[in-house]
């Protein structure tokens, strides 16, 4: 991504549905986009949280989050990240598109 220009910075929130939102505010201050990745259901889940953390921001960030939207096919994980757009490539491909 970088070589595109994209500046990007990874977070990990170990916890599904806890964010500590006094963190996350302070972490993504200045940031204009913010992506949430999510390795299952993209809906109701960290992303929800995190989204409506940002929501209550005076200065909002893009929002966008990447995740599951179905059931995944079974497979290695390679396979299943790949199929479900999980992989590497994927999530560079839509941050791409996004930013």
């Amino acid at each position: 991504l970088s070589a595109d220009g994209v500046d990007v910075s990874v977070f990990n929130l170990p916890f599904l549905n806890q964010v500590d939102l006094d963190y996350l505010r302070a972490e993504i201050r200045g940031y204009e986009v913010v992506v949430v990745v999510v390795n299952h259901n993209q809906r109701f889940g960290q992303g929800d949280v995190i989204g409506t953390a940002l929501a209550e921001l005076p200065a909002q960030p893009k929002f966008k989050r990447i995740g599951l939207s179905e059931v995944p096919k079974s497979g290695t994980n390679d396979e299943v990240l790949e199929t479900s757009g999980l992989d590497t490539s994927a999530i560079a491909a839509e941050i791409r598109k996004f930013a």
